[in-house]
């Protein structure tokens, strides 16, 4: 198994947190799809403020990721600025740590003492897995320092369908004084055709009983994006759903994101007003490179520029992440037309496998794998780059091309 150095990623992010770059940046910390044998890592993002007094832009927070040999982001720090480079201060760290799947098992927060000069604890998240390597249970807890212990928090709890889609969601707080878990929230998902439906209740303990809290629902276009999202309330006196705010995302021709627009209801006019909006630019590769926030002015009956993101990414050759890859896995043809071929010679220790497209939805699972070949017909695939990955004694990820 070939392993390779990250340390070249490392210095790069100092040099571009710190410094000046023309490299381009992305939302997600990963990006497996470009026009050639390359991947790219998050290196770090600055947020600006609009300074309406010197009419420009004020760096606000710095934030800078750092990863393992393996690609996985290990600690993500913080910065907030006074001003510019010599004035950034550390202010929140979170680390993270991997089971042997290379599934995310634990995530803690730090916040910096400026009297200690230290990391102080503050939080921590422990995942967990159930066979198929899907996400059912996630507690959060808090640090004492009375007790130099972690304490419960909340608790999240998740089910899925045969798809392997999240379908249902509860939360629990937990009670310290009767040292026990109490309902908090719950949701469910529901859907018609290219319509998703969530619905969220929250708990009453008073009334000991489930009440309605909000709604929801979100149109996709017929190959899968997301192009609408209508958020509903729930008015208790008249017994039914109000609007609230609804979204319209825009996409170019490549099916990447470069705006969306909330709206609300305005009660003075009796129709709806501006409340949020965001603009995205990319680069070749499809990184997020900006992202712009305005807000809505009355006054004006404008749009005004209110925030500013910019994010830089490291480089990393595809061929060399691909070679962290066990051996006994092919995958055939690549690129492929009709169907490919996946042979596992270790496949009775392979519990899934997902097909992931550029936007980052799964469109087709396989499970119970019982056969050391697989076939997996295109059907109504779009051509593109995908992701293929095999959840066997660990995660694999292999870049897959349908013409």
């Amino acid at each position: 198994m070939k392993r390779f150095n990250i340390l070249f990623l490392l210095t790069g992010i100092s040099f571009y947190a710190f410094g000046q770059s023309s490299n381009s940046s992305c939302c997600s910390c990963y990006n497996f799809f470009s026009d050639d044998n390359t991947t790219f890592l998050r290196d770090s993002t600055i947020h600006y403020l609009w300074d309406e007094n010197n009419n420009g832009w004020k760096e606000n927070v710095v934030s800078v990721y750092f990863y393992d040999d393996m690609a996985k982001i290990r600690e993500h720090i913080m910065y907030k600025s006074a001003g510019g480079i010599p004035d950034r201060i550390p202010v929140n760290m979170h680390t993270y740590v991997y089971d042997v799947g290379q599934r995310r098992f634990e995530r803690v927060g730090y916040r910096w003492d400026i009297y200690e000069n230290q990391w102080m604890k503050v939080n921590k998240a422990v995942y967990q897995y159930d066979s198929a390597y899907l996400l059912y249970n996630r507690v959060d807890y808090l640090w004492s320092n009375s007790t130099d212990n972690w304490v419960n928090d909340f608790a999240y709890n998740y089910s899925f369908d045969r798809k392997g889609e999240n379908f249902n969601t509860s939360t629990e707080k937990w009670d310290a004084e009767r040292n026990m878990w109490f309902d908090d929230s719950k949701s469910e998902i529901s859907i018609t055709g290219n319509r998703k439906t969530r619905i969220i209740w929250h708990w009453d303990p008073a009334r000991k009983t489930w009440r309605n809290f909000q709604q929801m629902i979100h149109s996709y276009s017929t190959d899968g994006l997301l192009i609408s999202r209508k958020l509903n309330t729930w008015n208790e006196e008249l017994g039914k759903w109000e609007d609230f705010r609804d979204y319209a995302y825009f996409y170019d021709r490549k099916g990447w994101e470069t705006e969306w627009i909330s709206y609300g209801w305005d009660d003075r006019t009796g129709s709806p007003e501006g409340k949020g909006r965001q603009l995205y630019s990319y680069d070749d590769y499809g990184n997020k490179i900006e992202t712009l926030r305005f807000a809505w002015d009355r006054e004006s009956g404008e749009w005004t520029i209110r925030e500013k993101q910019i994010t830089w990414w490291s480089s990393l050759l595809m061929a060399e992440f691909e070679d962290l890859k066990p051996e006994g896995i092919k995958v055939y043809p690549n690129p492929f037309e009709d169907y490919v071929t996946i042979e596992l010679d270790d496949y009775e220790n392979t519990r899934r496998i997902e097909l992931i497209d550029i936007s980052g939805r799964i469109v087709r699972i396989i499970e119970n794998v019982s056969h050391p070949s697989i076939i997996m017909k295109r059907d109504n695939l779009q051509s593109g780059m995908y992701i293929l990955k095999i959840y066997a004694r660990r995660v694999v990820p292999i870049r897959l091309m349908i013409e």
